[in-house]
């Protein structure tokens, strides 16, 4: 027999079987923190493989809007784990990334000396995103089947909720969201701004605020119902005007434009966001899941659980003082409220 199963689907099957007093599939392996006997599941669940369940937590990723953009990086085993953080408020020489030493130096003179900030990040206070499905007997025989559901009901629920904590996360139980991050810049509205509107001073002004490095990996993520407002939106230019989104390939002032259901609604803050997600960074443990037939017992189901570790926020600390310029800089750029 081969060592491992072919599918979710082929696992969840020969689990449901084991812990309703069948035959314990050889390649099962016990959840110790259920407790129970090595060799059967009766009195707890199964685990799921290491192979399924990364398999499982790829597709959480592929299946996300957002989280996919994000810089990831796994959680150190015991110790801290040291993130790729830009701690800095300016970038004037002698600042950049909290104190780096460099500059043209002659025959026989020294470099300049400094040291970089680093950010910590604790892995043993990572926080848990989980997500529970239930299936009946009847379509746990159906291996190809329950492959199917699982396969896109359980990544699009996790990578659901991993994008909404990317943007809208407290940073307390769930990661720490770009609306409330302290290096999110929030651009004022214009002197007499109609509610719920967004205008071209609007997203002129919050490009003007967005760090030069972050131009090329930059989007504008927006509630759905903005798009209207976006299409009519043009820069005047004498008599007539100049279009600022481009219908052709769906970008606005260049960058593209991507519709995000975790978006505020129109006119309060969050509605559109200019974002370089490569400066957000997620560090996470392996995805880990069970099996078992004993939660749902009376009505004859099998429950599957998932939970993932992980902890996110942006890479920087604070907006920064560009080495040429007077107003501060950052990835993250939001709109006033316009209610």
């Amino acid at each position: 027999m081969s060592t491992e199963f072919k599918s979710i689907g082929e696992f969840y099957g020969a689990a449901a079987r084991a812990v309703r007093g069948g035959r314990t599939d050889p390649r099962l392996v016990r959840d110790a923190l259920l407790g129970g006997s090595s060799t059967s599941g009766q009195d707890g669940a199964f685990m799921v493989p290491l192979k399924i369940a990364a398999d499982l937590l790829e597709l959480t990723y592929e299946q996300s809007v957002l989280a996919k953009r994000c810089h990831r990086f796994p959680a150190a085993e015991k110790a801290d784990t040291f993130a790729p953080s830009i701690n800095e408020e300016s970038r004037v020489d002698g600042s950049r990334f909290g104190g780096v030493g460099s500059g043209w130096i002659g025959q026989g003179e020294a470099i300049p000396t400094g040291t970089p900030k680093w950010k910590r990040w604790d892995a043993g206070h990572l926080k848990k995103v989980g997500a529970v499905v239930y299936a009946s007997e009847e379509l746990v025989e159906d291996a190809p089947l329950l492959t199917e559901n699982l396969n896109t009901i359980l990544p699009a629920e996790l990578s659901y909720r991993m994008d909404q904590a990317i943007v809208r996360g407290n940073g307390v139980q769930s990661m720490l969201g770009v609306l409330d991050a302290p290096a999110t810049i929030e651009v004022s509205k214009e002197t007499g701004q109609a509610a719920d509107t967004i205008c071209v001073e609007n997203v002129l002004g919050m490009l003007n605020r967005l760090d030069a490095r972050s131009y090329a990996s930059a989007a504008w993520l927006i509630n759905m119902e903005c798009w209207a407002q976006l299409y009519m939106m043009a820069q005047v230019v004498g008599a007539g005007g100049v279009p600022v989104f481009s219908l052709t390939d769906t970008t606005l002032c260049g960058r593209p434009v991507i519709p995000v259901e975790q978006c505020a609604t129109v006119g309060t803050v969050g509605d559109i966001v200019l974002a370089d997600l490569s400066q957000y960074a997620i560090i996470e443990k392996p995805l880990k899941a069970v099996v078992s037939a004993h939660v749902a017992f009376t009505s004859n189901q099998v429950c599957f659980r998932t939970v993932f570790r992980c902890d996110g926020q942006p890479i920087w600390d604070s907006p920064v003082t560009p080495a040429n310029g007077a107003a501060t800089v950052s990835p993250f750029i939001v709109l006033e409220s316009r209610d």
